[in-house]
């Protein structure tokens, strides 16, 4: 369940799988049969712990309207997940991020850069003290 100190979510092993396969296989209908098979390998008690699982997930998913449910029961036969899913494309979101901060590396060498000309440039440039007439 959530930990108040974090945004982590502490899921059993097999409801993450449950999960991770009707994700897998959305929009499409998943079996009772097919997640017994595949989570508790046809385990005696897998019936009672595949509706407790799904009942888990609901609660964890806020998926409490039961009219708009983004875990759907077709009774008797299975589930089917019908949220929308969006990937986080964690490389694409870290090369905005690099490309930002080369800009700044860059802005900064420059700005060094050109203060050093400077400084050598006003050293270098001397103004002759006149003699007086």
């Amino acid at each position: 369940m959530a930990n108040k100190k974090s945004d982590i979510i502490k899921i059993e092993d097999r409801v993450a799988k449950v999960l991770e396969i009707l994700i897998k296989k959305s929009p499409n209908l998943v079996t009772r049969k097919e997640l017994i098979e595949k989570v508790w390998q046809n385990y005696g008690g897998a019936d009672d712990a595949l509706n407790q699982a799904i009942s888990n997930l609901r609660k964890l998913l806020n998926d409490d309207d039961k009219n708009n449910r983004e875990i759907e029961t077709v009774v008797k036969k299975g589930y089917r997940y019908k949220a929308t899913i969006e990937q986080y494309d964690l490389k694409q979101n870290n090369k905005g991020k690099s490309k930002g901060l080369t800009t700044i590396i860059l802005l900064i060498i420059l700005s060094i850069i050109i203060l050093f000309t400077i400084i050598v440039l006003s050293e270098n440039t001397s103004i002759a003290p006149v003699a007086p007439k």
